[in-house]
């Protein structure tokens, strides 16, 4: 594009137009938008809102051509919101290559202004200089969202990545920390004040979130995946010592393949979470028993609340084997004056096709029907994608 007093007055709703025509070819419409007067502010606010460097564009120096304009053109700088950083697996790694490491630490070093932070890398791989770079990008900025999938990571530099006081949500699904038996003991200086975290659940992973990051008067909602039967007492400890203001709490039980068959021999206990308003359950699998323990656990909800509700999603062909009967004497009217929806989710795979997903459907409106004439029980069919 060529810079012309012209073009300088063309209207902003043409500019976006233009915007969202080519808006997966951002790296290009970052270099037009430097050189054409017609992009102005607000259309630079939208081109360098968000930022990904990822494995599909390392074979061309778009790292490269990002950190030059950074710093002939300071100004878009302060745009970046959400920066994600995304390795790539065998041939497609490109974060440990010197040349694209260098590129990454001078974005890195521009940028101020990130709100939310996605980083998927195994960090012990990185080069040490791009993890400084990365420690020092979580410290300067008003960082508000983390997420970390990077496995194996000390306690010294994953204390520097979640220093912001900023932040109050804080994903890491995929983090490995050190043990306690390990000897690391790396304080914070200030305990972030989050409002959502969402980890698996591990005796490392649970010790540090439970010493570190659970302001008891933050969080509300909590996030948790596992698939072994022996950290079910656990995640109880947790609840009972650290989660008196919860809001909302969310399980997901993984697919193992080592333990096709998931059992559920400790009954959850809500009775701490006096404020818990929604509970949230994924299966990925077939617990044995699930009916039962889902009632166990609403059964131990603490009888002051204002209001409650509670989802199910059920994922794969954990549906075939359900019996949904232990159900019918505990979601209750009467046990349960403050429901406000009963929610629960089918995705059908290749052993289940659409029509019996929906005879199921069919099965739990029966099981609860007073639940499904007031509009409380609600129960979908999802395709595999959703």
């Amino acid at each position: 594009m060529n810079s012309t007093p012209l073009l300088s007055r063309f209207p902003q709703e043409l500019i976006d137009m233009v915007i969202r025509k080519n808006e997966t070819d951002f790296p290009t419409l970052r270099s037009c938008s430097l050189v054409c007067r017609a992009f102005l502010s607000p259309s630079q606010a939208c081109i360098f809102l968000e930022v990904e460097l990822i494995p599909k564009e390392s074979r061309v120096p778009r790292c490269q051509q990002l950190h030059n304009i950074l710093v002939d053109s300071p100004h878009p700088r302060s745009y970046v919101r959400t920066l994600e950083i995304t390795e790539g697996y065998s041939d497609l790694r490109w974060l440990t290559q010197d040349t694209n490491s260098l590129a990454v630490m001078g974005i890195l070093q521009c940028l101020k202004s990130v709100r939310f932070l996605s980083l998927s890398a195994m960090w012990c791989d990185l080069p040490k200089n791009l993890r400084t770079s990365i420690c020092e990008l979580c410290k300067k900025s008003d960082i508000d969202y983390l997420y970390l999938d990077i496995g194996r990571i000390g306690l010294a530099d994953f204390s520097q990545l979640v220093a912001p006081t900023s932040l109050t949500r804080l994903g890491m699904p995929m983090v490995v920390l050190p043990t306690p038996d390990e000897g690391e003991e790396v304080p914070l200086a200030k305990l972030p004040r989050l409002k959502t975290c969402s980890f698996w659940l591990h005796p490392s992973s649970l010790a540090v979130v439970a010493k570190w990051l659970v302001n008891k008067d933050a969080l509300a909602n909590l996030h948790i995946m596992w698939y072994q039967e022996w950290q079910l007492q656990m995640l109880q400890n947790i609840l009972d010592a650290h989660m008196s203001n919860l809001r909302e709490l969310s399980l997901v039980f993984l697919y193992c393949i080592d333990e096709p068959v998931f059992r559920l021999p400790v009954a959850l206990s809500l009775v701490q979470l006096k404020t818990i308003h929604s509970v949230k359950i994924e299966f990925e699998q077939h617990p044995e028993g699930v009916s039962l323990w889902l009632a166990r656990l609403l059964e131990s909800s603490p009888p002051s609340l204002t209001k409650f509700g509670a989802e199910i999603n059920f994922k794969a062909d954990c549906l075939l084997d359900i019996d949904w009967a232990p159900l019918r004497n505990v979601v209750t009217l009467e046990n349960f004056p403050v429901l406000v929806i009963f929610q629960v989710e089918i995705i059908p795979s290749t052993r289940i096709e659409n029509n019996t997903a929906l005879r199921l459907v069919k099965t739990i409106q029966n099981t609860l029907p007073w639940l499904h004439e007031r509009g409380i029980l609600r129960c979908k069919v999802l395709s595999p994608n959703e």
